[in-house]
């Protein structure tokens, strides 16, 4: 099962506001790289999306009546295109944020300085008395930088924004007790995949009666995010999990929870809690319910040519298009009011984005992020 191309009729030019889907030059330059590796990832989670809307209907903060996905690096890349294109079809989004890009290189920068700062006054004075006021700038400015990426993923349609690394992300939310029916990750790693299970088997707390019996987790990475084409053998891996999905799921479900289930309220918003059978037989008034939750895997490579169901790049690259023209995406190249934090770069100044570390990219590219290289200015 996949989703089709364009939900809904494209609506005739006549019918758009001036500007809803008038893109610049540098941000057409994007859709290649986030928008059809998004649209590809999206189209794998046919089974678990369970509600769509027209896109002219406004995004409110109570959306969560559809399905559930976590996308890792929301902020950038195409983890911004996918939050777009799920929120836009009823699904309530939860984007997850890296410390790195809440923290701005200025803002890295001034921190740095102002330790060596207080080490010389430390040494000199034998005291560790040190300037203040730099911190305090940081600190503001980081702040301010929060709030604008949060800004900025609402108005996309996030429902909640985790700022963390994606694994500490992850681990909060399954101590939490959250449920998810898809995840979305643009990190890669055998963790990552390891720790998504946890929230794709889990119950919903959310007193619904409509337990998925179908999860999704789709990566764009793989195990390996320092091996950009896969070998065969990558591939094979990826069948062979692929396959591996169906798993049972025992749950308790008491006689209060059914009718909580039948009539719920404000104050009684309890779900059924994961159990072992074997706990199950002191409880009284409960029931065993035998669930076989199916766990799908899905890994997007960038160098496909065709997707899981035959859609091969010039059809994914028109439907980018079409979403774009209904006005459901629109590629992210910087904030205006943060100069530093500018995804347009001049040619001149193109060896800088491809600098690396032990840890990989740093600068622009780091964390999922994306940039465009202005030949002509």
């Amino acid at each position: 099962m996949s989703l089709p191309s364009h939900l809904h009729t494209l609506p005739s030019i006549n019918n758009i506001p001036v500007g809803t889907y008038n893109l610049s030059i540098e941000e057409m330059a994007l859709l290649p790289l986030s928008a059809l590796m998004a649209h590809r990832a999206v189209r794998t989670l046919a089974d678990v999306i369970v509600s769509t809307r027209s896109p002219h209907i406004p995004v409110s903060s109570d959306v969560g009546t559809g399905s559930t996905a976590l996308i890792l690096l929301g902020h950038d890349g195409p983890g911004s295109m996918a939050v777009q294109m799920l929120s836009k079809r009823g699904v309530t989004v939860v984007a997850q944020v890296p410390l790195s890009a809440v923290r701005s290189r200025k803002s890295a920068d001034e921190e740095e300085w102002t330790d060596v700062g207080e080490t010389f006054q430390a040494n000199r004075n034998g005291n560790a008395a040190g300037s203040s006021s730099r911190p305090n700038g940081s600190a503001k400015h980081t702040q301010a930088r929060e709030s604008r990426i949060e800004a900025r993923l609402r108005a996309w349609g996030a429902h909640e924004v985790c700022i963390g690394d994606p694994l500490e992300v992850i681990e909060r939310l399954a101590v939490d007790g959250r449920a998810f029916d898809a995840v979305i990750d643009t990190v890669g790693g055998a963790d990552i995949w390891l720790a998504s299970q946890t929230l794709l088997l889990a119950v919903s707390q959310s007193g619904g009666n409509n337990h998925s019996s179908h999860t999704q987790f789709t990566t764009l990475v793989g195990d390996n995010p320092a091996k950009l084409i896969p070998s065969a053998q990558d591939n094979l891996r990826s069948g062979f999990r692929s396959i591996r999905r169906a798993i049972t799921v025992p749950m308790t479900e008491t006689e209060d929870s059914k009718k909580q289930q039948a009539s719920p309220s404000k104050s009684s918003t309890t779900s059924l809690p994961l159990m072992r059978k074997q706990s199950v037989r002191s409880a009284s008034k409960a029931r065993t319910v035998t669930v076989k939750r199916t766990v799908g895997y899905a890994w997007v490579s960038a160098a496909a040519d065709v997707d899981y169901e035959g859609e091969d790049i010039r059809d994914a690259l028109g439907s980018v298009v079409g979403m774009v023209e209904e006005g459901w995406i629109r590629p992210w190249i910087g904030d205006e009011e943060d100069l530093d934090d500018t995804r347009v770069v001049p040619f001149e100044r193109s060896p800088e984005v491809f600098r690396r570390d032990d840890k990989g990219p740093v600068g622009l590219l780091e964390d999922g992020g994306t940039c465009v290289v202005k030949i002509v200015s």
